[in-house]
């Protein structure tokens, strides 16, 4: 089967930073496409990735691509902030070509599963939360509904009970198991981070765990019913993926976007040493809680290359702080702050104006 991956067309980055030229950088990877893609290849399905926001294409170009690829099944991905391009892009494969598949995942579709396949008419099924366990199947069951539709993890239109929610797919416990990305099918060259947030090229992204250890806080997607329980990679399965992209494709620097990266010192030193064992000089960034960070992780990943880290402060108010079950003090954020400042790492922060109960004075403090 020909199988295509897309990262619909969006302007999140023009829109954001009030940019009005062409957007030459603020482009990621859609990483969850690339795991997709190797399960499927691994299957023996012909897969490609368009990535229509990073080639700056329109929805009539996406439109046109999709087309020169002649896929029989689309799988798009979805973020909320680009849930209408999705949308649009899915009407109009749906008339260009109504005997196309087409499905939906990501976090939009894992929140609000129960509503895209109202909302989304272009859409014929949703995979809500991690799709590893389940697209193996779902690819091969397309052509035999009775088995398909009794797939984890998927969202229907059924003639006779209206649109289903089948109960959630099991998500991998072994991360080490799960193969690495398709990298093959990324072209690197599109993929720059904002300016003064790199401060090497080429660069790439990686993700080494999923979930969220502490998965409470009021405001995160990773709280509540869309949590998953934390699982990470073993430092020489990171460090193993770190070497193809180093050796084979010239990466030289990461931007780990795992949700808190730093954290547990044991995993951080033995990550150090394969690293400098293995000779790669690499720099990269990543995030961690204020919590789960000392000064010894702090000097470890700095001396590993680690320039600069992104925290979420959110307030500077304790009340607020304890109002969004964050569950850091002030005083822990000031600690972490100063103690990167001395080993030598940048911080960047992430902060919330207009929270529920906040006055101009809670702001002030912020």
């Amino acid at each position: 089967m020909k199988v295509l991956l897309v990262q619909p067309p969006n302007e999140f980055i023009k829109q954001a930073y009030g940019v009005k030229s062409k957007v030459k950088f603020g482009h990621a990877p859609p990483l969850g496409l690339g795991y997709i893609a190797s399960y499927l290849e691994r299957d023996g399905h012909v897969v490609k990735i368009l990535d229509a926001s990073a080639l700056e294409l329109d929805r009539e170009g996406a439109l046109d691509a999709i087309d020169v690829f002649d896929p029989d099944l689309v799988g798009i991905t979805v973020l909320t902030n680009y849930a209408d391009a999705a949308k649009l892009l899915a009407a109009g494969i749906k008339e260009r070509r109504p005997d196309t598949t087409t499905v939906l995942g990501g976090a939009h579709a894992t929140y609000f599963c129960t509503e895209i396949l109202q909302d989304m008419p272009g859409f014929d099924h949703v995979i809500y939360g991690e799709a590893d366990t389940v697209i193996s199947d779902y690819v091969r069951f397309l052509h035999d509904p009775k088995s398909l539709h009794r797939l984890r993890g998927l969202v229907y239109r059924d003639e006779r009970a209206g649109i289903v929610v089948n109960p959630p797919a099991a998500a991998p416990g072994n991360l080490d198991d799960c193969p690495s990305p398709a990298w093959h099918l990324f072209d690197m060259s599109l993929y720059r981070p904002l300016p003064l947030q790199y401060r090497r090229e080429p660069f790439f992204t990686m993700i080494t765990s999923r979930g969220c250890w502490w998965r409470r806080c009021k405001f995160c997607f990773q709280a509540g019913s869309c949590s998953a329980k934390y699982r990470r990679q073993s430092p020489e399965r990171v460090v193993d993926e770190i070497e193809v992209l180093y050796h084979k494709y010239g990466i030289r620097e990461l931007a780990f976007w795992d949700d808190t990266f730093i954290m547990k010192l044991s995993w951080l030193k033995r990550f150090k040493t394969l690293l400098e064992e293995r000779q790669m000089s690499v720099s990269w960034t990543a995030s961690g809680r204020c919590d789960t960070m000392n000064e010894e992780m702090l000097q470890t990943i700095r001396e590993a290359g680690c320039w600069s880290m992104f925290v979420g402060f959110e307030s500077g108010n304790q009340e607020l702080l304890d109002l969004i079950d964050k569950g850091i003090t002030l005083e822990q954020a000031r600690t972490v702050a100063r103690t990167a400042r001395k080993v030598g790492i940048e911080v960047r922060g992430a902060f919330m104006l207009g929270l529920p109960a906040e006055t101009p004075e809670m702001g002030e403090k912020t």
